[in-house]
Formats: structure tokens, C-alpha cells, sequence
């Protein structure tokens, strides 16, 4: 079997063999839109994700 990628869009691929020898292949896609999007956000003082880690980084901070 011959597996072709795009080395734009994946960063790796794995190849493992499960306990039932099946082949696992995992291909580990590279960070692009999702990570800029996640940067805006984690920018963003009023995003969801935003408030999520400045409650935990006080949380943290008060033990």
C-alpha cells in the first residue's frame, strides 16, 4: 500500500499495531486556521476560552 501526503498538511504520520494486530495510522494534521482562530480567541478578553484560562490562572494564583 503506498500513502501519498501532502507535506502542507500533515505534520506526521504514525503507524502502530494494536494488541489484535490491527494497523492504526494516524495522521497529525498541521496547525493552520485552528490555531489562529484559537490565538484571536485566547486575545479576545471577552471569548469563552479567554475568561476560562483567567479564571483558572486565578484560581491558581490564590493556593
Amino acid at each position: 500500500m503506498n500513502i501519498t501526503l501532502n507535506s502542507d498538511q500533515w505534520s506526521d504520520v504514525k503507524i502502530d499495531t494494536n494488541i489484535e494486530g490491527d494497523t492504526i495510522i494516524t495522521l497529525v494534521k498541521k496547525a493552520g486556521d485552528e490555531a489562529e482562530r484559537l490565538a484571536k480567541d485566547i486575545d479576545n478578553p471577552n471569548s469563552k476560552i479567554s475568561k476560562s484560562l483567567k479564571r483558572a490562572f486565578d484560581i491558581n494564583r490564590r493556593r
